[in-house]
């Protein structure tokens, strides 16, 4: 359930659908909340939680910037990104483990279904976070420092 009264929801929910081809029935059964500039996600369940110390209840969703400028956090990214059609990068195995050390990519030439701006970087399906793609063909690296995974390799086949 989402407040229809919000216009600024609407746009970002609009933003995600556009951007990223999210069709707007996956957020049926969800509530979304406004704190300050950003949009948190929860269910019903939790709201009807009734502790005396929770100050949010959910994850942050959604961030407004400057109007009605958009960034999908890199937790709902994961969430949701793997149902994401539009402006998605699969990414081998060797760019996986760059971007999960927090380093920079290149593609070129670019994705056919992607333009500028924030893109999901996947592996095998899997959201791994997000990345600002430029119009060269460089990927600016947004996964945050905090889940960034400096010593990851992955493991190839080893059955050959």
């Amino acid at each position: 359930m989402k407040d229809p009264q919000d216009p600024l929801l609407r746009k970002g929910l609009k933003f995600l659908e556009e951007r990223f081809g999210l069709p707007q029935e996956i957020w049926n059964g969800v509530i979304f909340h406004r704190v300050g500039d950003d949009y948190w996600i929860t269910t019903p369940e939790a709201v009807r939680v009734d502790l005396p110390k929770i100050r949010r209840r959910g994850l942050r969703f959604l961030r407004t910037y400057r109007g009605p400028r958009f960034k999908w956090t890199t937790t709902a990214m994961m969430l949701f990104g793997a149902r994401a059609t539009r402006n998605v990068v699969e990414l081998s195995p060797e760019e996986a483990e760059r971007f999960v050390r927090g380093e920079d990519l290149k593609r070129d030439p670019l994705p056919p279904d992607c333009t500028p701006g924030q893109i999901i970087l996947r592996y095998q399906g899997q959201p791994l976070g997000s990345g600002l793609l430029h119009r060269d063909g460089r990927i600016k690296n947004q996964l945050p420092a905090g889940r960034r995974l400096p010593r990851l390799r992955i493991v190839r086949d080893i059955s050959s």
